[in-house]
């Protein structure tokens, strides 16, 4: 499958979530943060064809950014809901080397880890990722408390 065509149908699937947000939840309503979290997973999907579209990133940070406000907390995806508003955060941040932006970026993906019960769900890829953040930001910022949580 080519370029254009995998873009087409990452679209694709974005438009029929949106469809199916808008014809099944209300904006507020805790159950559509599955949805918007598939959401933003395809429209980070979307900008990595595409890497132009900065506006697509944005989006997939809103959108994401909302799917873990409405989660309550205790819902038994919320750290999936995190992991995917870092990742979006992580791709924003690494197009200028934003720092502050990296720095919220390690603090969700901290609260990602804190949910994760003792050795259940993926808690070795994200304290992968999280080491990953922390060494970027060290690196960014030629400060090596950053390893450390300092």
């Amino acid at each position: 499958m080519n370029a254009k065509a995998k873009e087409e149908d990452i679209q694709t699937t974005v438009c029929m979530i949106k469809s199916e947000i808008d014809s099944t939840t209300s904006p507020d309503d805790a159950t559509a943060a599955p949805l918007l979290d598939h959401l933003a997973l395809s429209l980070s999907r979307l900008f990595n064809q595409n890497r132009n579209r900065l506006d697509v990133l944005d989006e997939a940070v809103d959108v994401a950014t909302r799917a873990v406000t409405i989660a309550p907390e205790g819902h038994p995806n919320r750290c999936t809901f995190l992991g995917y508003l870092g990742m979006a955060l992580k791709a924003r941040a690494d197009i200028d080397r934003d720092v502050p932006g990296l720095e919220e970026e390690v603090s969700v993906n901290r609260a990602a880890l804190n949910l994760f019960k003792d050795g259940s769900g993926d808690w070795l890829g994200s304290s992968i990722n999280l080491g990953k953040k922390l060494q970027a930001l060290s690196e960014w910022t030629r400060n090596t408390k950053a390893l450390r949580g300092d």
